[in-house]
């Protein structure tokens, strides 16, 4: 079955279909929810999503790629989850950061690296973390992320610009012993 039958009879109730778009989407979902809420409670957001899909199936208007329909209602069940729980949206860094690769050493150095990233991204706040993510390590286009955030492509280009600059100015004053 080709892809855009498979779309279309997602739209149409078919639970086969819906199975297909789930397997296929579930790790990128799930690894996006482990950047904004952390890897504690990133199963149970993301199967919250995935019954929004389920759900809105028939909403689903083709006006965008299914995958960036799927994460617009991703970005919303997060930014509800942080309102539910009233916490600010970077509690989550507590967390333990998964292995990486290489060597012992190697690890050690990456995961610290990681470490440091993401403690920055933290500190940005959702939205613009939501925008780095999106773009950056999911390669979505401005177009695209511009429809997921809500936002105007032109919006999207200035705060990714603008949180990319902050990240690298802090990334470089933290080289530096803190001199800023």
């Amino acid at each position: 079955m080709e892809w855009s039958q498979v779309v279309q009879k997602f739209c149409q109730g078919d639970d086969d279909a819906y199975c297909i778009i789930y397997q296929r989407y579930f790790d990128d979902i799930y690894n996006y929810v482990c950047y904004s809420v952390g890897h504690a409670n990133a199963e149970d957001v993301a199967q919250e999503i995935f019954v929004k899909v389920y759900k809105a199936r028939e909403q689903f208007r083709g006006d965008s790629e299914l995958k960036t329909w799927i994460f617009g209602i991703a970005r919303r069940q997060i930014s509800d989850w942080f309102r539910r729980r009233r916490m600010l949206p970077s509690n989550w860094l507590s967390e333990s950061i998964p292995d990486l690769a290489p060597g012992p050493d190697e690890r050690v150095y990456i995961k610290e690296q990681v470490r440091e990233v993401l403690e920055r991204l933290a500190n940005m706040g959702f939205r613009n973390r939501s925008i780095v993510v999106l773009r950056v390590m999911y390669n979505f286009s401005t177009k695209e992320v511009a429809t997921i955030m809500g936002l105007s492509e032109a919006n999207v280009r200035t705060i990714l610009y603008r949180s990319l600059k902050a990240l690298r100015i802090e990334m470089n004053s933290q080289l530096m012993g803190g001199v800023r």
